[in-house]
């Protein structure tokens, strides 16, 4: 793969090095190209011509189809949202809790909420899971967790502080040995591993678009494996069938049932463009190339004699984020000085239990080089 040519189509890379796709990706240009075209199409057609909607309803059935190729899923199991926390809701939202009921989730999450509002409200008891960085001490605490009450399990399945991937099929063996639903984050893993939810064992998956899937901000999915589809109660009706004559709801019985009101079909046309151009380089060959200058990243940072690289040091636990503290260095310095080389990084988004991530994170994608690396690394060597 030529991943130099691939840089020109993303203008931004000639104004700065982008090093916070695991914030928000760059959206490639062909990407762009098509959204435009839709809304271009939009205005001069008009949203209500029968032509127009015709393209729009196959563009979309497609983009549904695409991604369902792309992470190993039926269609039928795939809702489109506009977050990964809208996905969240729909399912703590959905599912019916007792007092009692217990939820493990991490110390490295970036969505607590709807699960503390279930404990004050409903009498569910949240458990946190404390991370270890090395496979065997991971499963042991989470296993150490896991109860008769357990019933929901929900984590990142990988962490955008510490960078870590998570053992997410033994994660998923263990809960389900104990009756226990397993919901993974995966706004850090689509678009930088290749993917197969079946495989993966999980019965939930969020998914958001505009990280390392490259697609347009607000568009995402959710995946609901498809027997568990009836049990999940849909809250905000949309998709379903009316009979007046006994003043009924019937809902859909494909994941189709948790989107609902008027949407923005332009994002959704807009992410199938971004899945079809992912799809022509190959999530194979994407995740090599991260996975490679992660590695050149790392090897450089261990040459900073002030530089603490966070997370695990098995690679097989690593992935493209790569969170490092600066001896005696404030976050916000690092990231002002490294903007000042024309470089965009951000700090880690700090737990308040996790005080040791404290620290900047640097998530190259395969359109960056080695080169923008280096640089990044002098930067860090020259702060004093």
């Amino acid at each position: 793969m030529d991943w130099q040519a691939l840089r020109a189509d993303f203008p931004a890379l000639g104004n700065h090095t982008y090093l916070n796709t695991a914030g928000i990706g760059l959206t490639p240009q062909p990407v762009t190209a098509e959204i435009q075209r839709f809304f271009g199409a939009w205005s001069a057609q008009g949203a209500t011509t029968p032509t127009f909607r015709e393209e729009v309803g196959r563009l979309e059935g497609e983009a549904r189809q695409r991604a369902a190729r792309l992470f190993r899923a039926l269609p039928e199991e795939l809702a489109f949202t506009g977050r990964v926390a809208e996905s969240l809701h729909i399912v703590v939202d959905g599912l019916r809790w007792r007092p009692g009921d217990e939820i493990i989730t991490g110390d490295e999450e970036v969505l607590y909420a709807p699960l503390y509002r279930l404990a004050q409200e409903q009498g569910v008891v949240v458990r946190i899971l404390h991370m270890a960085y090395e496979w065997d001490e991971l499963l042991s605490r989470f296993a150490a967790l896991l109860g008769p009450r357990t019933r929901f399990v929900w984590l990142s399945d990988t962490s955008n502080k510490s960078g870590l991937h998570l053992p997410a099929r033994a994660i998923c063996d263990l809960a389900h040995a104990r009756g226990a639903l397993v919901m993974l984050d995966g706004a850090q893993t689509a678009g930088q591993y290749p993917m197969d939810l079946r495989a993966l064992g999980c019965d939930l998956y969020a998914i958001t678009g505009y990280k390392w899937l490259l697609g347009p901000y607000g568009c995402g999915l959710l995946y609901v494996r498809r027997d568990l589809i009836p049990e999940l109660r849909a809250l905000r009706l949309g998709r379903g069938t009316l009979d007046h004559a006994r003043c009924a709801y019937v809902e859909d019985d494909t994941a189709q049932r948790f989107e609902f009101g008027v949407r923005n079909v332009i994002l959704r046309l807009g992410f199938g463009a971004a899945l079809n151009y992912l799809r022509r380089i190959g999530l194979e060959a994407i995740h090599a190339r991260t996975m490679a200058l992660r590695d050149h990243l790392r090897r450089r940072l261990a040459e900073v004699p002030r530089a603490r690289v966070l997370g695990p040091s098995d690679p097989a636990l690593q992935s493209g984020v790569t969170s490092v503290a600066l001896e005696g260095v404030e976050p916000a310095a690092i990231v002002q000085a490294a903007w000042e080389a024309n470089i965009v990084i951000v700090p880690t988004e700090l737990p308040s239990t996790h005080p040791d991530l404290r620290a900047v994170r640097i998530s190259p994608a395969f359109y960056n080089t080695e080169d923008e690396l280096d640089h990044m690394v002098e930067v860090l060597e020259g702060i004093r």
